[in-house]
C-alpha cells in the first residue's frame, strides 16, 4: 500500500499504530492471495464430489455451492481467518482514533462553526434512522455509520475514512475515490457535452465519492447527503479542510427535501447494497423525481450476479461478505433488474444503461484480493 493521504482531518498515526496496521493489512493479503484460491482447490476435488454423494449431483447454482462448502473445513477455516482479519482492522483503527478523539471533534467544530466556509452543513437530530441501517453494523464496523459517542460526535466518521482504505487496501487510491472517479470518467467519455450545474450524492459517506464529483465538474454545486450525523460532520470538515466545497445534510436518500427538479446529476456510490428492496425503489424514485427534465443518475455498486458473475462458485465466494461481514442484503440487491426498477420509475428505456467498468485506480493487489475484483457495476439513466 501506497498510502492513505494525509489529509487535515485524518487521525495522527504515531509508530506502534502503524506497526499494528502494516501487520494486519500482511495478514489479510496473505488469506486472500494465499489461502483463498484453496476454496476452488477444495471445491473440485472434495467438496463437489461429497455434495453429489448426498445428493445425486453436483452443485447446480450458488447456493447448492454454498451447502457444500459450507461444511468443508479448509473454507470454514479461511473464513474464520477472513473474518478476524476484519475484526483486527477495527481493533486498530479504533484506538488511534481514540486516543485523538477529542481533537478530531473540537477541530471538526471549529471547521463548522467558522464564519467564512465554502460549503454547509445541515444536521437533522430527529431524522429516523432506518432499519437496514441501525440495526447492522456494516462492514462490522463498530457503532455503525450512525451511532454518537458525545456531543459534535466524529467518530463513526473518523474510522469510516480510515476503515475504507484499509478495508480495500489501499485499491481504491489514496483518496478512497475510485468509484466516484470511475464514475466520471464514464460520464466524461459518454456524455462529453454534459455539464451538470448543480449535482446531488446520495448517501455521502464522509464525501469519498463526492469529492471526486467535485473535482470532476469544477463548476458544479455539489450537495451531498447521508443518514449518519458523525459521517456528515467529519464529511464536511473534512471538504473543507481539503478546499473542496460542498453542501452536506443528514438527510435519507430515499426521501430528501430537495424540490422537484433540482438537479442536473444525481448519484448514488456504494449506497445500494448497505439498503434494502423497498429503498432502491424509493431511491431510485427519489432520482426521477429531484432531476431536471434531461438530467442524468448515476448509480455505481458492487457488479451484479447473473450479468457479471455467472459461474456458480465465482458467486458463492463472493457472497462471502453477505453473511459473514455484516453486509446482509449484497446478494439480494445483486439478484435485482436494476433497469426494470428505473423504468418503472419514468426513465427513458432507450436511455437506461447497465454496464462494468474497470476501476480508475485498479492495482494487481486488488484485483487479486477483493471480493469484486477491479470493476464496478455502473448504472446510468436520463429523465
Amino acid at each position: 500500500m501506497k498510502g492513505q493521504f494525509a489529509h487535515p482531518m485524518l487521525p495522527d498515526l504515531n509508530h506502534d499504530e502503524s506497526a499494528r496496521q502494516e501487520f494486519v493489512t500482511s495478514y489479510k493479503v496473505h488469506v486472500l492471495t494465499q489461502l483463498q484460491p484453496g476454496n476452488r482447490t477444495v471445491y473440485d476435488r472434495r467438496a463437489k464430489g461429497e455434495f453429489r454423494k448426498r445428493t445425486g449431483h453436483a452443485p447446480q447454482n450458488r447456493r447448492e455451492v454454498t451447502d457444500a462448502m459450507h461444511a468443508d473445513p479448509f473454507w470454514r477455516t479461511w473464513s474464520s481467518l477472513n473474518r478476524s482479519g476484519q475484526e483486527m482492522m477495527w481493533d486498530v483503527l479504533t484506538e488511534r482514533i481514540g486516543r485523538q478523539l477529542d481533537r478530531l471533534r473540537t477541530k471538526a467544530s471549529d471547521i463548522a462553526g467558522r464564519k467564512k466556509k465554502l460549503g454547509t452543513l445541515r444536521l437533522n437530530p430527529k431524522l429516523a434512522i432506518p432499519r437496514y441501517n441501525s440495526e447492522i453494523h456494516i462492514h462490522c464496523q463498530p457503532g455503525g455509520y450512525h451511532s454518537e459517542i458525545e456531543k459534535d460526535d466524529v467518530f463513526a466518521g473518523a474510522l469510516y475514512d480510515l476503515g475504507a482504505y484499509q478495508y480495500g487496501m489501499g485499491g481504491q487510491g489514496p483518496m478512497t475515490d475510485d468509484v466516484g472517479a470511475t464514475a466520471v470518467d464514464y460520464l466524461r467519455k459518454h456524455f462529453p457535452n454534459f455539464k451538470p450545474k448543480k449535482i446531488l450524492d446520495l448517501g455521502c459517506g464522509v464525501g469519498h465519492q463526492t469529492l471526486a464529483l467535485v473535482d470532476g465538474f469544477p463548476e458544479a454545486e455539489v450537495y451531498a447527503c447521508d443518514l449518519g450525523a458523525p459521517m456528515v460532520r467529519y464529511g464536511h470538515a473534512r471538504a473543507e479542510a481539503l478546499g473542496k466545497r460542498v453542501h452536506f445534510s443528514q438527510q435519507n436518500a430515499e426521501k430528501t427535501d430537495f424540490p422537484d427538479a433540482t438537479f442536473d446529476l444525481v448519484t448514488s456510490l456504494i449506497l445500494f447494497h448497505e439498503t434494502s428492496t423497498k429503498a432502491i425503489y424509493n431511491v431510485i424514485n427519489e432520482c426521477y423525481r429531484v432531476l431536471k427534465p434531461g438530467g442524468i443518475m448515476v448509480h455505481g455498486d458492487v457488479p451484479e450476479f447473473n450479468k457479471f458473475w455467472p459461474d456458480s462458485y465465482d458467486q458463492f465466494q463472493r457472497d462471502w461478505t453477505t453473511h459473514f461481514n455484516a453486509e446482509p442484503f449484497r446478494t439480494k440487491m445483486r439478484d435485482m433488474d436494476m433497469p426494470e426498477i428505473a423504468a418503472a420509475a419514468g426513465f427513458k428505456k432507450p436511455s437506461i444503461v447497465e454496464t462494468r467498468l474497470p476501476s480508475v485506480f485498479s492495482s494487481q493487489l486488488y484485483a487479486k484480493t477483493h471480493a469484486y475484483g477491479a470493476l464496478w457495476w455502473v448504472l446510468t439513466a436520463q429523465k
